[in-house]
């Protein structure tokens, strides 16, 4: 199989900046309506968990440098997103054992 760097390069910085673009939209309106209501914070924490393997492997397997950043700048906006979610709503409470 032929490689090709440059479209390898050009189609991973596409999909990092879209990948992390899309959480942009839930932390504005999160912020704005002073409310993370319908925001799981087990979804966001299960992404930041996928995140740090993610990043494992791709940095592992020597991937261009948007796919090994990509997921740093995702866990980024993912812990934005959990804080919200502790800050605003209280949800990240997290209760093991219920007496």
């Amino acid at each position: 199989m032929v490689v090709n760097r440059t479209a390898e390069n050009s189609l991973a910085t596409i999909g990092a900046i879209l990948w992390c673009i899309q959480l942009l939209p839930q932390i504005w309106k999160s912020w704005r309506a002073k409310s993370t209501t319908g925001l799981s914070p087990w979804l966001m924490f299960t992404w930041l968990v996928s995140m740090g393997f993610l990043a494992i492997y791709n940095i592992t397997q020597k991937l261009s440098i948007p796919l090994q950043i990509q997921p740093e700048l995702c866990g980024m906006l993912i812990l934005i997103s959990l804080n919200l979610c502790n800050i605003q709503d209280h949800s990240l409470k997290i209760t093991l054992i219920e007496a």
